[in-house]
């Protein structure tokens, strides 16, 4: 953390003081009281191991099926992600829909489906697309498809995200704003791997925050053009770039918000995983 730290700060020093000044690198230090998430691939008997030794309880809408787990997590990678997907991502996803639906198996049953474990509402659980619906929807390109999604739940077997010994509530979505929130602020229950990254937060809004200057200053809408600013010097900049002599005048203050930016994202980025260690997976 204190490298990226360090390495914020001398773009800012770069910036505002002698070329001269140098940071000192500092090696980071780590708290043995932390418990970090973990990846690994642990026994049955701790609720997690091969896919093929656990039983699913799947409510498909008007019945409950009986799967094994590896015969049910194709259908979810199938209905989460597309199959055009790189391999790597594939199976993150598995990695993550086995660590809910090993959650879902441990904990209380929902009334939505109370015998059994997950449905395949992805509004309530998780989506899945079966065998036969998957080969309507890909066509030609089934057997493409399948053997990318089948090698990923295969090579992610038995892997599951756990938190103190047991697997974490592995939800997740498929964009952001550039921060997270708090379980609490979206559910009742506060879950301590599941928290927002303030810091990042403010990170990003300093930089937003001097772009948005620039932007509306830029299109004359914003700081009177006596008044210093990074916008006001990128737009007299603009205006003289194709004379040689004066094209430093747009570089300069360019480069200086491309700086402050990217400083101010790793020093909010490396607060943040300080803050929020939990959310590491190691």
């Amino acid at each position: 953390m204190r490298q990226i730290i360090a390495a914020a700060i001398v773009l800012l020093m770069l910036l505002f003081l002698s070329p001269w000044l140098r940071a000192e690198e500092n090696t980071p230090e780590t708290d043995a009281a932390l418990q970090p998430l973990q990846t690994e691939q642990p026994n049955p008997a701790s609720g997690a191991g091969s896919d093929a030794a656990h039983t699913v309880r799947l409510w498909d809408g008007s019945a409950v099926q009986t799967l094994t787990a590896a015969e049910y997590l194709p259908g979810v990678v199938r209905g989460e992600m597309p199959a055009t997907f790189e391999e790597e991502a594939l199976k993150a996803q598995a990695a993550a829909e086995r660590t809910y639906l090993y959650y879902r198996m441990t904990a209380a049953p929902k009334d939505s489906h109370p015998d059994a474990d997950v449905c395949t509402d992805p509004g309530c659980c998780t989506a899945w697309l079966s065998e036969a619906d998957a080969r309507a929807k890909w066509g030609g390109k089934f057997d493409q498809y399948e053997a990318k999604v089948q090698q990923a739940v295969a090579d992610t077997d038995g892997q599951v995200v756990l938190y103190d010994g047991a697997p974490i509530m592995a939800v997740f979505h498929s964009s952001s704003a550039g921060a997270t929130a708090a379980s609490g602020d979206v559910w009742a229950a506060e879950l301590p791997y599941l928290v927002s990254v303030i810091m990042l937060r403010i990170a990003l809004a300093i930089p937003a925050a001097i772009g948005s200057e620039v932007f509306i200053t830029y299109i004359g809408l914003g700081l009177s053009v006596e008044t210093p600013s990074l916008g006001n010097l990128i737009n007299d900049g603009r205006k003289v770039m194709m004379q040689a002599g004066l094209r430093y005048q747009l570089l300069y203050p360019t480069l200086i918000l491309s700086f402050v930016t990217i400083a101010f994202y790793l020093i909010g980025n490396a607060f943040s995983d300080a803050a929020d260690p939990k959310n590491h997976l190691q």
